[in-house]
């Protein structure tokens, strides 16, 4: 992490942002930054495990634009309840460095809660609330 943070200024800048960042959470598998003073997260993706990032982040931005879409016909906050990419520079949803890493932007969404789950049972039961809450919050949206 010691080396991406020495490049913070370089990757913020492709996004337009010039302020500096922090570690952020415990992520599992990308590392995760907070950019202070602009409310984004900066997030190196795990190139490793998501081989094909270009097709990732065109997955990701498909469903977030059809999600906020039907936030907005139902009333809702886009920006809020679902993820708003950021776009480069150059108009590309991440930016990848000269040594290969890659990085997505997002809109920080406030009052987020984490949790770090330490038990398998525990991870199993947090999925199953995640799912049921995301069915039947999205379940009038999506129909």
């Amino acid at each position: 992490q010691s080396k991406n943070l020495m490049n913070a200024k370089e990757i913020i800048a492709q996004f337009n942002s010039d302020a500096s960042l922090t570690p952020y959470g415990n992520g599992h598998i990308n590392d995760t930054y907070y950019i202070k003073n602009s409310e984004y997260i900066l997030q190196k993706i795990n190139t490793k495990i998501f081989k094909d990032y270009e097709k990732l982040m065109g997955n990701i931005e498909g469903v977030t634009s059809f999600l906020k879409e039907k936030i907005i016909a139902a009333g809702g906050n886009p920006e809020r309840e679902t993820l708003t990419v950021i776009k480069t520079k150059d108009g590309k949803n991440y930016y990848e460095t000269e040594d290969g890493d890659v990085y997505r932007l997002y809109i920080f969404i406030k009052t987020k809660l984490s949790y770090l789950i330490s038990r398998r049972n525990s991870l199993r039961t947090a999925n199953n609330n995640v799912a049921v809450f995301q069915n039947k919050r999205y379940h009038h949206i999506l129909s």
